[in-house]
């Protein structure tokens, strides 16, 4: 089960605080969470708040679905573009997504 949110900065305790349910209720589900406090604050991010499996950086579409893909078979999360995990102690960042096709390549 994966739990996704992307968020505004004002809602960002609210959030984790929601995480920290989902947690409680069910310590196997993964936790998402995406927006640009987390995209500029990832790596603080990770350290300070355990509730927190990933951080999407940036576009999140393509990345959230090819996370949940390789959670989903059991494959390597190294080649989950724009993606922030901890991995034992070691916090990883892995390099940022192309922008989103999904957009035609561009940004507004």
């Amino acid at each position: 089960m994966v739990v996704a949110s992307a968020l505004a900065t004002c809602n960002t305790y609210t959030i984790l605080r929601i995480l920290e349910i989902a947690k409680k209720v069910n310590p196997e589900v993964k936790t998402v969470v995406g927006g640009q406090n987390f995209t500029a604050l990832a790596d603080e991010s990770l350290k300070m708040y355990p509730e927190i499996d990933f951080i999407i950086r940036g576009e999140g579409e393509e990345t959230l679905n090819d996370l949940v893909r390789n959670l989903d078979q059991q494959l390597p999360l190294s080649g989950v573009k724009g993606l922030s995990f901890r991995h034992g102690t070691e916090i990883i960042h892995n390099p940022p997504h192309n922008v989103c096709s999904c957009f035609g390549g561009n940004y507004w």
